[in-house]
Order: C-alpha cells, then structure tokens, then sequence
C-alpha cells in the first residue's frame, strides 16, 4: 500500500505539469484556492489520528480516505473534460483525460486494497460474533 501511494505521488507530479500545460494553452494563470471538499477531508484525518487508532485501523482510514479523495478528482476532472469539450479545447480535454486515468487507475488500486483490508479483520472473536448476530437480527426485521 505505501509503494502504489508513493507511486500515487509520483505521478501527481506529472499531472500538476500536465494542468500547468492547460493553462498555459488557455492563456490563464493558476490561481491558489483552497478546495473545501479536500479540507473536509484533512480536518477528517485530524479528528480520526486524535482517537489514538491502532495501525490496522489506520490502514483501513487511509484506504478509505484515499478512495474518497480519488472519487473527488475524478468527478471534478469528469466536469472540466466536459466544460473543455464544450469549450472546443481538444488539448486542454486530452490532458485532462490522461489525468483522469490515472486518478482511476489509483481508484482501481484503492479499492482493491480495501478488499485486503478489512475491518472485521481486526476485531476480537467476540466482535465478530456480535457483529453477526447482530446483521441477522437487521435481515430478519428487513424481511
């Protein structure tokens, strides 16, 4: 897991030259904003690492917040695609699309990752005992 985020890193760098290009293209310069989505998402982490988590559920926060975070880029670079398209601006929808795919493709990872790592995993046998009985009392009332 911390090969395919260092990997993950890696590749932002080239996707942060590739968004470079598209201003570039559009005659813009990049403005500093901050994304209230993502911040949610860091002010989330803060709140979780103050409960003093086990490594285990560490993992699981980590895999599920990367999935989050990949889930959001890959709608925002869905929509600018879209407004590019529109906009008649192929290159600037090319470079995004090569970014799109590789936000995906880090999705694809995560996702997998979080199949490995599970949170029922890590619970005692007393845990998972209650945590069955108590889904079949939920399927029998849903029934």
């Amino acid at each position: 897991m911390k090969k395919a985020f260092e990997q993950h890193r890696k590749e932002t760098g080239g996707q942060l030259q590739r968004l470079e290009q598209c201003f570039e293209l559009l005659g813009e310069e990049p403005e500093n904003t901050e994304c209230h989505g993502i911040r949610g998402l860091i002010e989330e982490k803060k709140a979780f690492a103050e409960e003093d988590p086990s490594e285990d559920l560490i993992d699981v926060f980590n895999v599920g917040a990367a999935i989050k975070v990949e889930t959001y880029e890959i709608c925002e670079y869905e929509s600018l695609i879209d407004m590019a398209r529109e906009m008649k601006h192929r290159k600037v929808a090319q470079l995004l699309t090569q970014n799109l795919k590789e936000e995906k493709a880090t999705l694809k990872n995560m996702e997998t990752f979080s199949e490995k790592v599970k949170p029922n995993e890590m619970m005692t046998d007393e845990q998972q005992r209650k945590a069955s009985s108590s889904a079949g009392t939920r399927k029998k009332r849903a029934a």
